[in-house]
């Protein structure tokens, strides 16, 4: 499998292109906006939102302008003419939670449908649903069925049902302090490996996913099985520079890729970098996993690694979604 990248897009709290979060994140140049929400006990919710949507914005409309926004930015290289209509177009979304409806997807699909025409619109869930969509753009691209595929993942937790429901549930000394909501789209547009006349942002070198035994709505602890799979299943080569995933997010995450990366050791440098972009914009759901690939791409693409060589070399994007599923992805700036 092997997939050129030939425009990205990437939107949360943190900035309105690629470009913003690799230079706000770096420079710290964001601050926090003040927060119309209030616990019981009258301290402000910290969450993290698009300032330009503001914080009251219903959330059917949040994900729409949010996946409007990357979708955008990603098909920018083919122009304003008919090049960017047909394509078909892959949507990753959280499954049904509390303030998100089933309907709030049927509705983010139609309104990227309306602008942009596609073939056809395929749905994928959860943060690791990006690396699934990832495999079959490369299976429909490789077997001739597409010549490109548009991939838009978005999520929002700014939502009074959500942020209601969230500060409800009791804290835990025992357990790693949760991200603050927060909200982002990132979107992709892939075609086969240097096809005449594309501009390049990076290559797609290899995407898996794999069921885990343990998941959000348990309490399962992480044996790292699913996730070793899922890295195992990734092509060999260069050692990786620079990791962007969830490691911040919650304990299931970190001790899933800990043990995963352990038993993988010989595919890592010694000194690579891992990255968690969620602790800059907040925690993105299903968005997550491909926040962290195209975030990846820009800082090699921007040369924004803490290692300076470390954008010539592989990378991967890794993320767990809340049914257990981890998904990951092998993939290096061009």
């Amino acid at each position: 499998m092997s997939l050129a990248v030939q425009g990205l897009g990437l939107v949360s709290a943190l900035g309105r292109s690629a470009a913003d979060h690799v230079f706000f994140r770096r420079a710290a140049a964001v601050r926090p906006r003040a927060s119309p929400y209030r616990a019981a006990n009258g301290d402000p919710l910290h969450i993290h939102f698009a300032p330009w949507l503001g914080a009251r914005m219903p959330l059917a409309q949040r994900l729409s302008r949010l996946a409007a926004g990357a979708a955008a930015d990603a098909v920018a290289p083919l122009g304003e003419g008919a090049a960017r209509r047909g394509l078909p177009l892959f949507v990753c979304t959280s499954s049904p939670r509390p303030g998100l409806a089933a309907e709030m997807r049927d509705g983010v699909e139609r309104s990227l449908a309306a602008d942009l025409a596609p073939a056809e619109v395929v749905r994928f869930s959860g943060a690791a649903g990006v690396f699934a969509a990832l495999a079959e753009a490369a299976l429909r691209i490789e077997k001739g069925r597409a010549a490109a595929v548009l991939l838009v993942a978005v999520d929002s937790f700014i939502d009074l049902a959500w942020l209601s429901a969230a500060a409800a549930r009791p804290s835990s000394p025992w357990l790693q302090v949760p991200l603050p909501p927060g909200e982002g789209a990132a979107a992709l547009l892939v075609t086969a490996p240097r096809r005449p006349g594309t501009a390049l942002y990076g290559e797609i070198l290899g995407a898996a996913c794999a069921a885990g035994a343990s998941s959000d709505d348990d309490d399962e602890m992480p044996d790292g099985n699913a996730m070793t799979a899922v890295l195992r299943a990734l092509p060999k080569g260069s050692p990786v520079r620079a990791v962007h995933g969830q490691l911040h997010t919650d304990d299931l995450r970190r001790d899933e890729w800990a043990l995963a990366s352990a038993r993988n050791a010989e595919a890592f440098d010694p000194a690579y970098e891992l990255v968690s972009l969620e602790e800059s914009t907040g925690e993105t759901g299903a968005a997550a996993g491909a926040m962290a690939l195209v975030f990846g791409l820009a800082a090699a693409a921007h040369g924004a690694n803490r290692d300076a060589d470390a954008g010539s070399a592989p990378l991967i994007a890794w993320a767990i979604s809340r049914d257990g599923t981890r998904g990951a992805a092998l993939a290096r700036f061009a």
